[in-house]
């Protein structure tokens, strides 16, 4: 083994922190949204969370700058999005010695490496002047002029009228330019949005498809704080299976319910609230995959539920949904979740 780097991979904003070079046990954070790469030699391979047991999700081999041959251990995760911000972080990594703090992939250079820049180019400069000022002193200081005597001649008056003219008006400084506020991440406005249809305007060009695409679990994150039942609950559905699973791009953002039996179901923590993700089948056949925020009761495996939620996309033959469960614990009205 020639060549060994492990970081850490924030999925909501590409973010990359926590590089060794010291082969141990994998540590991923305590969250989803966390993964762990491995780079051993030009062999990549990713490690995650699923539910709350480790998982090994996929490999690829690096090839230059680009991921190639790239499997993924279940179908469509990790998808073309993730394997993206794995390609970036680990073309960060290789390029870097070390990562001390968290490195968003997408932001600019900070200031303060320009500045330094700037210091280092002053300070070389500013030895040069110094000498040429060193080197001017010591040529007046060697000039043969004689030397002045005792009871030098007064200097005459200036009579010229340039000498008498009025001194010039002090120049106004120019006023200083007021600095316009940085807007916050993405992600940090979706989950401060003052209402649900806001999140999903902001949250709408990054929903795809797949069961755990960067959009809907955005659109959670907001959900889990401020989700209420009158967000989700429609007279008349927006939406319908049939539509999802023909055009789900056109319809990601409606409402839609679906009634079933629980396939599957288990929690997750975000932003340390807990949803929980899974997915039910109807009696009609069709398959939905959930993110629920809210209360649950004493819903399982088997259980008979109504859910209601924004759809996201489709994974496979199954539409995928940010919602909540029709029980009375999430028909009491609420602002925000402890």
């Amino acid at each position: 083994m020639s060549r060994y780097v492990t970081f850490d991979l924030g999925l909501s904003l590409g973010e990359v922190s926590g590089v060794s070079r010291v082969r141990g046990a994998l540590r991923p954070r305590g969250d989803a949204f966390w993964w762990q790469v491995e780079v051993i030699d030009d062999d990549v391979h990713v490690h995650g969370l699923v539910g709350r047991e480790l998982a090994y999700l996929g490999r690829a081999r690096w090839d230059g700058a680009e991921l190639v041959d790239r499997l993924s251990e279940t179908a469509d995760f990790p998808n073309a999005h993730q394997w993206g911000l794995v390609r970036d972080g680990v073309a960060l990594v290789l390029g870097q010695e070390e990562v001390h703090g968290t490195v968003r992939l997408s932001a600019r250079r900070p200031r303060a490496a320009r500045q330094r820049r700037v210091m280092i180019a002053a300070g070389v400069a500013a030895p040069t002047l110094v000498v040429l000022g060193v080197a001017v002193l010591v040529l007046r200081g060697s000039s043969s002029s004689p030397v002045p005597s005792a009871r030098p001649a007064p200097a005459p008056q200036a009579t010229s009228a340039r000498a008498e003219a009025a001194p010039a008006p002090p120049l106004v400084p120019a006023p200083t330019p007021t600095p316009v506020p940085a807007s916050p991440p993405l992600d940090e406005q979706i989950v401060a949005a003052a209402s649900v249809d806001d999140a999903i305007a902001l949250a709408a060009p990054t929903l795809g498809d797949g069961a755990d695409s960067r959009g809907a679990w955005l659109l959670a994150r907001h959900a889990a704080a401020r989700m209420t039942w009158s967000d989700v609950a429609r007279a008349a559905p927006e939406t319908s299976f049939g539509l999802v699973l023909k055009d789900s791009a056109r319809e990601r953002g409606r409402r839609m319910c679906a009634t079933g039996v629980l396939r599957d179901i288990e929690r997750r923590d975000v932003d340390g609230r807990a949803v929980y993700v899974g997915s039910m089948a109807t009696a009609e056949g069709d398959v939905a995959r959930f993110i629920a925020v809210g209360d649950t009761g004493a819903l399982v495996r088997r259980s008979t539920g109504t859910l209601c939620g924004v759809v996201t996309g489709k994974d496979g033959d199954a539409a995928v949904l940010v919602g909540m469960f029709d029980l009375p614990e999430n028909r009491a009205p609420a602002v925000e979740r402890p």
